[in-house]
């Protein structure tokens, strides 16, 4: 789920609709497994057989939960259960495989050809399980905090936790193996001493049977534990790439060409594009975080620009007219705040930009700036040029206007389509040594359930652009990686809810009110998240 180079996690726990069918067919095949290995145990009294029972259990909970993830994709709940159980389910299954060994090793009293001593051959091999299946357990247990921060450091100790497994029974296998080739050459172990005999067991097993059978079970759960360690490794190193943006993209097409009966169609497009069909609806289609973002930045840029200020006048005497920029202005909606918190303070001094990657966006924001021009006595000129975050790669890519950098830069609710070191190095092209910046995001407890995204008034189809649900502390670590650090506008400002620098918005019932029915879901979820940095001066 996250991405250690871009900060940032794709925002879907699933890619598909889980099948009702193939979790109910599983289900009950570890139902009738567990049933019959039941009988077994206390038939044989083969007690050291309970955790591979407790296993089989664990499976067919887990499946079960993943019909329950099939109504509800976005649900966190199930979608961690049907995860922790079917993922602590195989060392289990592994625990009670390495203590046949040993009872295969003791009936043939061929202690001699193991590889590993007979009196520590289980201990070794169970202590190797119960450290895996209490790093697996507490990984799962780490990303059932539901915080991206949590899923993140989740995932690292589940991916430790199969390693551990893999190596142990990797060892395992080689083990079973070099016991197996030592006693074939010895003759005389054809067979149990003696054979397995039962009232109600029609067949006679041969130790050999015995031990092709723990082969099979150890094949299985080799490439189930390869399978998941490549499944976490991929999904947390190369899920931000822009290699893996491109295949997920075309995946998302294709699954949205079948939506599930319970949900809208959804086409998921590049971002720019996405935004382009946007434009048109931007500023009317009832967004609460848009209508909750500009209520905020109306408070906080009266305190951003007193801090811009502040290095203007230490660079007037060496400096052009500096500028501002708004970093990702879509329809300019904050860049018509912005002009009017200039003038509240009859501020004339900087140049204004208008930075996006949307032309659709673009031309909405100067039908609105003209407008707002015609009614300001001196209208204040803002220039709109294309730069798109994504593809910029060096200062040479970057818009003459900008000149020698501004002075300040804000970035309203852009941050969701961008991987954190790529936003962070372009917002540093793009300032002057010293400058500010002030970024708003979807706070990751919405991210986590949600991401942007509008239906298309003419096909009803839901268009979402690609989206990363970053959590607050990436954030911070990405920029300070970056050269900035936290300016704590806010702290002394009087503006509440502000810890360290950072503000942070939740829904409540007089919230719901001002912002629409569209905030009442959201009642009780922090949805927004401002912060102001600094660039290190050179």
């Amino acid at each position: 789920m996250s991405d250690p180079a871009g900060g940032g996690v794709d925002f879907a726990l699933y890619r598909y609709t889980p099948s009702i069918p193939a979790a109910a067919i599983f289900g009950v095949v570890f139902i009738g497994l567990s049933i019959w290995h039941l009988i077994q145990l206390i038939k044989h009294r083969s007690y050291f057989f309970i955790p591979f029972l407790i296993g089989l259990l664990l499976e067919c909970a887990g499946y079960f939960a993943r019909i329950f993830s099939h109504f509800d994709t976005k649900a966190l709940g199930p979608y961690i259960v049907q995860t922790m159980l079917i993922l602590v389910a195989p060392p289990l299954f592994a625990a009670s495989i390495y203590m046949t060994l040993g009872r295969i090793i003791v009936k043939l009293d061929a202690e001699e050809m193991s590889l590993v001593p007979i009196k520590f051959l289980t201990k070794v091999f169970v202590v190797g399980d119960v450290i895996s299946f209490l790093l697996q357990c507490g990984g799962g247990g780490y990303m059932a905090a539901g915080t991206l921060s949590a899923m993140n450091i989740g995932e690292n100790i589940v991916i430790g936790g199969l390693a551990i497994q893999l190596l142990f029974f990797g060892f395992f296998v080689i083990v079973s193996a070099v016991f197996h080739w030592r006693v074939k050459k010895r003759t005389g172990y054809s067979n149990l001493p003696p054979r397995t005999r039962s009232q109600n067991v029609r067949t006679k097993m041969t130790w050999e049977s015995v031990m092709w059978a723990l082969y099979i079970a150890c094949l299985l759960i080799l490439v189930r534990s390869i399978f998941r360690v490549a499944e976490f490794v991929q999904d947390f190193n190369l899920g931000t790439s822009p290699e893996h943006l491109c295949t997920m993209t075309t995946i998302q097409d294709m699954l949205a060409a079948e939506p599930s009966k319970n949900s809208q169609p959804t086409q998921y497009v590049d971002t720019v594009e996405a935004y382009n069909k946007w434009a048109e609806v931007y500023d009317t289609d009832g967004n609460f975080l848009q209508r909750l973002d500009t209520i905020e930045m109306r408070s906080l840029l009266p305190h951003f620009l007193d801090r811009v200020s502040t290095l203007q006048d230490k660079v007037e005497a060496t400096a052009a007219r500096s500028s501002i920029i708004d970093l990702g202005c879509g329809t300019g909606r904050n860049t018509v705040q912005l002009l009017n918190a200039l003038s509240a303070e009859n501020n004339d001094t900087f140049n204004l930009i208008g930075l996006d990657a949307s032309p659709g966006m673009l031309d909405v924001a100067r039908t609105a700036l003209k407008e707002h021009a015609t009614k300001q006595t001196s209208p204040q000129p803002v220039s709109l040029d294309i730069l798109d975050i994504l593809q910029t790669a060096s200062s040479s890519q970057l818009p003459p206007s900008i000149g020698a950098g501004a002075s300040g830069v804000i970035s309203t609710l852009v941050l969701e389509h961008i991987p954190l070191a790529q936003f962070f190095a372009v917002a540093s092209m793009i300032m002057r040594p010293g400058a500010y910046l002030l970024v708003t995001n979807m706070h990751e407890e919405m991210g986590m359930q949600s991401q942007a995204g509008f239906t298309d008034p003419e096909s009803g189809v839901k268009i979402r652009p690609t989206s990363y649900c970053h959590a607050i502390p990436d954030v911070l670590k990405a920029a300070q990686e970056a050269g900035f650090s936290v300016a704590n506008i806010g702290k002394n400002d009087g503006i509440s809810n502000c810890e360290e620098g950072v503000i942070i918005r939740g829904v409540d019932e007089e919230l719901r009110h001002v912002l629409g029915a569209r905030a009442g879901k959201w009642v009780g979820v922090k949805v927004w998240f401002g912060i102001c940095f600094r660039k290190a001066s050179e």
